[in-house]
């Protein structure tokens, strides 16, 4: 993590360098995410997700640009799922609130006038804590895909999509208050898409609609072991694991650029 915040931050505040251009950007969405066991529904989580962040682009040489951006996230959704001291049915909100930092390589090459389309590759850092289930989220992804901008007599139009998966992706719960010591899960990356599309006016604004999934292969068990036991108490312990794990969010994004 810390190498990609290094450079990050590098990309971030060398605009003098680069000759690019340095963007704040407020983004808001509609968030889903499902746990599915044995081909059924075990959690549903929906609501609205909220995220400020700061981007910088600038030409890396020849048709070759690149892309940074460092990202603080969250929001409170309703939850439809289980307790955990029970695993009786349960309904309630969680919080998620979790950081994101990105780095994009994009080939522009001139299709026409006025327009330019090429490759992008890319991969970032997501970060995020899980409050029902006190949950810390750490994902490593990559992203490949394309991204096309075409001049406008209103403004610079722009559309970008690809496929992302998650290579390394780890899970620190804490359970103590259940009785149980804390466990780490490692859920399997699965391929997910991104889209996003909007235009850029003027010399400041920028307004886009974007759309975003992340998933999750079921992890493998991992031994779950109670503590705090009464004396001359036998201790069983258990297994536990995340389940296979879909997300979406889409939304609208305004950035004003500098």
């Amino acid at each position: 993590m810390r190498p990609i915040i290094a450079l990050l931050l590098a990309l971030l505040c060398a605009p003098p360098v680069w000759g690019g251009e340095s963007e704040l950007y407020l983004k808001s969405g509609y968030f889903s995410w499902t746990e599915t066991v044995e081909n059924s529904a075990f959690i549903r989580e929906k609501g609205i997700m909220t995220a400020v962040g700061v981007s910088y682009s600038g030409n890396l040489g020849w048709l070759l640009d690149g892309k940074g951006l460092i990202e603080i996230w969250g929001g409170n959704v309703n939850y439809d799922g289980y307790r955990v001291e029970d695993w009786s049915s349960f309904k309630t909100n969680t919080v998620y609130i979790g950081t994101r930092e990105e780095l994009y390589a994009m080939l522009k090459l001139p299709v026409m006038a006025g327009l330019t389309a090429g490759p992008l590759v890319g991969g970032g850092h997501k970060y995020w804590n899980r409050s029902r289930s006190s949950e810390d989220w750490n994902t490593f992804y990559g992203r490949i895909g394309g991204r096309a901008e075409y001049d406008t007599q209103v403004g610079r139009i722009f559309a970008e999509g690809g496929l992302s998966i998650p290579f390394y992706t780890t899970i620190q719960t804490d359970w103590s208050d259940y009785g149980y010591k804390n466990f780490e899960a490692k859920p399997k990356g699965r391929l997910a898409t991104f889209a996003e599309s909007g235009i850029k006016i003027g010399k400041h604004l920028s307004i886009s609609a974007y759309f975003e999934e992340m998933n999750f292969g079921q992890s493998d068990k991992v031994a779950l072991k109670r503590v705090n036991a009464p004396s001359g108490v036998v201790q069983l312990n258990s297994n536990a694991f995340q389940p296979d794990s879909d997300s979406w969010t889409a939304g609208l994004r305004i950035g004003y650029r500098f």
